[in-house]
């Protein structure tokens, strides 16, 4: 039986880092998203962003802050190693990986280490309890990812997505 996925998310995966600058970028509500000193970003930072949501306030959140930074959005029906390889950042060190896709993480996480991209920062917006829930929070752990946030959507999911 499956357990609720409010439940779940109280549940399991509790930050295991503390990140002593987060700070919210792009505002309260829904696509606003929580990262890691981002005061520390360069001015040739490079942000990747995976969505199928018309949600611009992170990325104009970043602008706003960070004019200079390159910001990159796509479709989850895009591979990141197709992404990289098109605009030559193969090898690169990409500054964030924001992912908001309605679901399609449970299938694509996987590729995102995979592609020859290290990311430095990856936010995720995870859409219920899947099948692949544990796998995923394991893989991150495996690739030397730690969770220095997590927050329930409440007003938009009833407690049922987590970013």
């Amino acid at each position: 039986t499956l357990v609720p996925p409010a439940n779940w998310y109280q549940l399991n995966f509790e930050p295991d880092f503390t990140c002593q600058h987060e700070r919210r970028i792009g505002g309260l509500g829904d696509g606003g998203k929580w990262a890691c000193d981002p005061h520390r970003l360069k001015k040739s930072c490079v942000v990747y962003i995976l969505t199928n949501t018309k949600n611009i306030r992170f990325e104009k959140g970043i602008n706003d802050k960070h004019p200079t930074c390159s910001i990159h959005t796509f479709s989850p029906s895009m591979s990141i190693s197709d992404i990289a390889k098109d605009l030559g950042h193969e090898d690169l060190a990409v500054d964030i990986l924001l992912v908001d896709c309605d679901g399609c993480e449970w299938e694509s996480f996987h590729t995102w280490f995979e592609s020859r991209i290290t990311f430095k920062q990856i936010l995720v917006k995870v859409h219920g309890v899947h099948m692949h829930t544990l796998e995923f929070f394991k893989q991150f752990q495996r690739e030397g990812y730690v969770t220095f946030h997590k927050e329930p959507d409440i007003k938009f999911s009833g407690g049922n997505n987590t970013d």
